[in-house]
């Protein structure tokens, strides 16, 4: 109740009118809406997306936008016109399902349910993939980590192992068909899970404990691998992405709050600008307090001898959430990346942290109520301390909310026609009757690769992406991650002059129109120069222009106009210099250069 009570307070103008407000405006945000309604409208194949970096498009798990979601929409074709609002409700209705995951949680840990709601709602209003909603859309579903320690949970107290195992294969497929990150995010934390469970069972030899942890992560996982090899073509995507080392989380990242109530009295002590949000996953001044103390109480029951015990469910979840912090540290990349070479793909490693996170919060909300509720601490004492304790989460996560709640769901969406406003409807209009295969955005842009970039201002992609949606034209730039190093390249060779060699001239039609798109920002000398070739349609930003003239090669003929010319060049202090009927013609009058 108190979950949706703060769903409602912070995010009430979102549920109110869900399919006509985007939770963010422009960037990585309108990216994530335009591939997961892209896929869901235009595509037929479940595994080819062809929004962006037309020609060539894109095998979908490289979009971040939620492939299992716009599949159920392909087949739904009906619901398709409510995906943004479906994606919104889904992500605001996670944080509820978060809360209540956690409460199921805390129950199977035998915390009764007053002090199970308590930490349930202190933990999600404080968790860290509060901030994805601005942003990295398929990365906000706080439910899924809750729910895996629910399953390991309920699996580990059952005698039904199969039907638990299965379940939780479900559940992870459905985690790496919504983003990859998270489908490894759950495959480490089962795998650690079993590494801190499987010694202290009586029986762990026999073959269905072995074969437990195969069935809830491997498979999955496998299952996963067969989908992105037999959909993906490409073969030279990066495999080392720039800035891995720079997005590992490190102990500050844990340790320092970013928010007030401690963040204004700290900033003039502690460089912020030094912690990228990347890595950022504060665990909370209960946590860190209770974390110090489970540490001692530890210390002092090894150095008394006593009875050692079997390490119990919540001590499992954490020894588990620690093994996948070190994979958000980069460990296990520096120990296993040259002989696993897959690990290295995964940029932005801080964000694996979440686990730990959620794993610390869970271990020391039980750990206290363990510690306070026993025989000869009175019960008032014990409620009060643990309110004060559990109960401060709350506190922290409050200002996420209010930040968060007061900077999205402010924007009218532009995939609805009532959104798209007074300079798009004409262009959206003419862009249907121009018969164009594809349409390039001035300033040209280019994001993804990781190694070859072209920026523009995140205005032009908010205005780029509704036009090609609702004109059905695909988008002649690349948006999504790991892009194929050759396809950016032959990208940004449009813009490049008539004698450099285009790839692109074999891969479009004959005859094929493009559509030029200015959004009337600055233009770069070579931009202006493509729309200075292009043809008026009538609406001022946009121009016509053919696949012959935007690919246009005349090498030959500059090579032929220089043997006719070569004899007649005059040597200017090394270079001999030739005016011609096209301009200037240079060459160096050196023999290792010509």
């Amino acid at each position: 109740m108190a979950m949706s009570a703060f769903i409602e307070f912070f995010y009430g103008h979102v549920l109110a009118e869900p399919n006509t407000v985007l939770l963010v405006e422009s960037g990585d945000g309108i990216k994530n809406y335009f591939t997961l309604i892209w896929h869901a409208r235009h595509d037929s194949s479940l595994l080819h997306y062809t929004g962006s970096g037309y020609p060539y498009g894109e095998q979908v798990f490289f979009t971040d936008g939620h492939p299992l979601l716009s599949w159920l929409l392909q087949a739904l074709p009906f619901a398709a016109p409510q995906a943004v609002g479906i994606l919104n409700l889904m992500l605001l209705f996670g944080l509820l399902a978060c809360a209540w995951c956690l409460f199921a949680v805390f129950r199977q840990l035998d915390l009764p349910p007053w002090a199970a709601a308590v930490g349930a709602l202190g933990i999600t209003l404080l968790q860290p993939q509060i901030f994805r909603l601005g942003g990295h859309l398929s990365l906000a579903h706080a439910w899924m980590i809750p729910l895996l320690f629910l399953l390991l949970l309920r699996a580990r107290a059952s005698t039904r192992w199969l039907k638990w195992s299965l379940l939780v294969c479900l559940v992870l497929l459905v985690c790496f068909l919504t983003h990859p990150y998270v489908g490894l995010m759950g495959v480490l934390l089962v795998l650690g899970f079993h590494a801190f469970t499987l010694p202290f069972q009586g029986r762990w030899r026999q073959w269905r404990l072995l074969a437990q942890p195969v069935v809830m992560a491997i498979l999955p996982m496998v299952l996963f691998l067969i989908l992105l090899v037999w959909g993906d073509a490409t073969t030279d995507r990066p495999s080392a992405p720039q800035t891995s080392d720079k997005f590992a989380t490190t102990v500050m990242s844990l340790l320092i709050p970013m928010h007030d109530p401690f963040v204004t009295p700290l900033r003039d002590f502690i460089k912020y600008d030094a912690i990228d949000w990347e890595t950022w996953c504060y665990l909370g001044l209960s946590s860190l307090l209770l974390l110090i103390v489970a540490g001692g109480v530890q210390v002092k029951r090894w150095t008394t001898g006593r009875e050692h015990r079997p390490i119990d469910a919540a001590g499992a979840l954490l020894g588990a959430g620690f093994l996948v912090l070190l994979f958000a540290m980069g460990v296990w990349q520096d120990w296993f990346g040259e002989w696993l070479p897959m690990l290295a793909q995964f940029r932005g490693a801080g964000r694996f942290a979440w686990v730990f996170y959620f794993a610390v919060g869970v271990f020391c909300t039980t750990r206290l109520y363990h510690w306070l509720f026993v025989p000869g601490v009175r019960r008032p004492v014990a409620v009060g301390v643990y309110l004060v304790v559990i109960g401060f989460y709350s506190v922290e996560g409050w200002d996420y909310g209010v930040e968060v709640g007061a900077s999205m769901g402010h924007t009218a969406s532009p995939f609805v026609k009532e959104g798209l406003g007074d300079e798009l409807t004409p262009a959206v209009d003419e862009a249907r009757n121009s018969g164009a295969v594809a349409i390039i955005p001035l300033p040209y842009m280019h994001v993804g690769s990781e190694v070859y970039q072209k920026d523009a201002p995140e205005s032009v992609m908010a205005a780029i992406l509704p036009l090609a949606y609702h004109s059905g034209i695909p988008v002649m730039e690349g948006i999504t991650s790991r892009t194929s190093l050759q396809h950016t390249r032959d990208l940004l060779a449009l813009r490049a002059p008539s004698y450099f060699a285009k790839h692109l001239a074999t891969e479009l039609p004959v005859g094929a129109r493009l559509l030029l798109y200015c959004s009337g920002d600055p233009l770069e000398p070579d931009e202006q120069a493509l729309w200075d070739r292009g043809t008026s349609t009538g609406n001022t930003s946009l121009r016509l222009i053919t696949a012959e003239a935007l690919l246009a090669d005349d090498r030959q003929q500059r090579l032929d106009e220089y043997e006719r010319e070569k004899h007649g060049m005059r040597n200017e202090a090394g270079w001999l210099i030739a005016r011609t009927d096209s301009g200037r013609v240079l060459t160096r009058n050196l023999a290792e250069d010509k």
